[in-house]
């Protein structure tokens, strides 16, 4: 796989731009962009820069042109870049032509020739920089067939949208809040994920929850307690825990009765009835944290607790609807599809408000949703009419590993690695022979994850297809939930892959099954290779001993045993040598196949593996350290933040916040 790099402001998104990102596009297989930082524009004298660079990032999303959107942010960055992501080309327009001659040191340095007759210097020239983002839009969509910055994704959904922009006066900072039909509807998990959207489109973003009850608390580095939910957040927008952010902390003791926390120091132990009464004495104390956040922020990411539609505890609300009016909120309703009757939820809520709060409500989002969309649409529809709001995102249950307040909802992540070397297991349906990878774990520099989704498997250093005790419906699953595409995304990109019994079979150009031992027929494999497998009624069943002779791997002493069907017919290089004498498995490049389970159990491979990944990655195998908490949290937070800006429409929730504002 080629991969290629290009760098500018992208400022006023017009033709020439365009031109040259596809032609860029054109000199290899995989695009990043880099697009210039408010801060680096500033200090390199760009100062008339008219778009935010949350603006320009998704007026570069919005082609479809670049695979992968990064952010430039200091001089000398470039170098960086191309060694961290593996740059073949580095490529610019013809204007600069010899200023980055240096780069021929790193990678090739391609100037692909500019478009005549359009700059964005023009444009600039005939919109005063007090114009509105939405005058500037209009203005470049007027003429010379520029396009518009912000085509929505698929199904009419766009990654941002706003004119949030960093430094407003406290006055005017934005919030969005996030109520739950009930506890556990993944409330939390979704003000994390906004949190981290939110920094990732260069805002500074403060979670907030006025009031929450939990055993489960922090104690920040000035002494104050404050609840986990919020800490989480908080570590999701880049930010230190502040007991500002959770001004009310209640810890159960009782049934009836709770140790009462307020800005981090304990007021005592009151029972519910008592708290009851006076906690409407506390909302000066909210008010002053919210207040004191908002002046040092952009947006305010409020959390509501259990449900606003909790009708006996309205006259004194604090936490849902009480608080959205206070501080002038705009909500968004989650309901937990996983717990099943999720359209009653959500339109039972919504039936129990009051029209002033029900008016707050911007927007519907289904959480927790395993399976096809498509069936789900036509009840969107219905509570759509029924309710008058719109359903604004269908999250799917992700499976990220982020903490969840006292595990009131199960932890959302399959086991995930902590170590240097990141292995992705895939988590086949009928997943046979599990064991095999139970050693690698136990090394000092592997981490064994098992994924069950594209979105999950990210960017692991090695994949492995494990067996199968059906090869070809496993396939077929891999190929409809995307996990097929991203791996083969992955193998392209140089990423080692090995497969086990059936995932090797998988990883072959054809799968033949004449007696319908897999169902019958014929299916295509993923193509990665020379290897051709005939499912048949007797199975192999065999204790074996063999030496690796795949190059990476050779001479690695292997104590295992065969146990399939299907006879394989290989083109490719071998995997290992039998002690028969045969050859078993197949070698092409970077992607490995074998037959044999139990295949890391005497160390031998493990070993070899480890320092063959460790070398790739540039780590001393002896000194392989465990990747630290932060490090394996801010990957989480990622695919968090991918996982539901791509469910959830943010051009509508960032038009929500501007509303409200104004």
């Amino acid at each position: 796989m080629v991969r290629v790099i290009t760098y500018g402001t992208y400022d006023l998104l017009h033709y020439g731009h365009i031109r040259l990102l596809e032609r860029a596009k054109a000199l290899g297989d995989y695009l990043i962009v880099g697009v210039t930082g408010d801060d680096y524009d500033k200090s390199r004298g760009k100062i008339n820069v008219q778009q935010s660079l949350m603006e320009r990032v998704e007026a570069v999303r919005a082609t479809g042109l670049a695979d992968e959107i990064i952010i430039e942010e200091y001089e000398g960055q470039k170098i960086d870049d191309i060694r961290r992501y593996h740059i073949d080309i580095f490529t610019v327009g013809s204007d600069w032509k010899g200023k980055f001659d240096y780069l021929n040191k790193y990678c090739k340095v391609v100037y692909l020739d500019r478009t005549e007759g359009i700059s964005s210097s023009e444009l600039r020239s005939h919109a005063p920089a007090r114009d509105s983002p939405a005058k500037l839009r209009k203005l470049s969509r007027a003429g010379r067939g520029l396009v518009p910055h912000r085509r929505a994704h698929a199904q009419g959904k766009s990654s941002s949208g706003g004119n949030v922009t960093r430094g407003d006066p406290m006055k005017h900072a934005c919030c969005i809040m996030v109520q739950g039909t009930m506890s556990g509807a993944g409330k939390s998990l979704l003000c994390a994920a906004l949190c981290r959207i939110f920094k990732e489109d260069g805002l500074r973003a403060a979670p907030f929850k006025s009031q929450n009850m939990a055993l489960n608390s922090y104690v920040t580095r000035d002494g104050l307690e404050m609840g986990r939910a919020q800490v989480v957040q908080a570590q999701a927008a880049g930010l230190e825990p502040d007991v500002r952010m959770n001004p009310i902390l209640l810890k159960p003791c009782s049934d009836t009765g709770s140790q009462v926390i307020v800005n981090g120091e304990v007021r005592g132990q009151m029972s519910a009835a008592d708290y009851f009464r006076m906690k409407k004495s506390l909302i000066p104390e909210i008010l002053a944290a919210y207040e004191s956040l908002a002046a040092e922020s952009d947006v305010i990411v409020i959390e509501g607790a259990g449900s606003p539609a909790e009708i006996n505890l309205r006259g004194d609300d604090i936490v849902n609807m009480g608080l959205a009016e206070l501080v002038d909120a705009p909500v968004l309703l989650a309901g937990d599809i996983d717990r099943g009757g999720v359209f009653a939820q959500l339109y039972g809520t919504v039936a129990l408000l009051e029209p002033s709060e029900r008016a707050r409500i911007g927007g519907l989002v289904i959480n927790k949703f395993r399976g096809d969309e498509a069936i789900l649409r036509p009840g969107l529809s219905m509570l759509e009419e029924k309710t008058g709001i719109p359903v604004l995102g269908v999250v799917p249950y992700l499976r990220v590993d982020v903490d969840d307040e006292d595990s009131l909802a199960p932890r959302l992540g399959q086991q995930a690695a902590k170590k240097p070397i990141d292995v992705a297991v895939i988590r086949l349906p009928r997943l046979s022979n599990f064991t095999d990878f139970s050693l690698l774990d136990e090394h000092p520099a592997l981490g064994v994850r098992y994924v069950e989704d594209a979105r999950s498997l990210s960017a692991p250093d090695l994949v492995i297809l494990p067996g199968t005790k059906s090869t070809v419906s496993d396939l077929l699953w891999l190929r409809q939930n995307g996990l097929e595409a991203a791996i083969l995304k992955l193998a392209h990109g140089g990423t080692p892959v090995l497969g086990v019994c059936g995932g090797y079979q998988m990883l072959g150009r054809t799968l033949r099954d004449p007696l319908g031992t897999e169902g019958g027929g014929d299916v295509r494999g993923m193509g990665l290779l020379p290897v051709d497998t005939v499912f048949c009624e007797q199975k192999t069943r065999t204790r074996v001993q063999a030496s690796v002779t795949a190059p990476a791997f050779a001479g690695a002493a292997l104590d295992g045993y065969e146990i399939h069907t299907g006879k394989t017919t290989v083109e490719g290089e071998p995997f290992c040598r039998l002690e028969t004498g045969a050859n078993d498995g197949c070698v092409s490049e970077n992607v490995y196949g074998t037959y044999l389970h139990g295949l890391f159990d005497t160390g031998s491979l493990t070993q070899k593996l480890a320092a063959f990944l460790c070398d790739r990655k540039g780590i001393p195998c002896g000194d392989a350290a465990p990747i630290s908490h932060r490090a394996y949290q801010e990957q989480q937070f990622a695919l968090l933040a991918e996982g539901v800006r791509h469910a959830l429409d943010m051009k509508a929730v960032y038009a929500m916040m501007e509303q409200r504002r104004r």
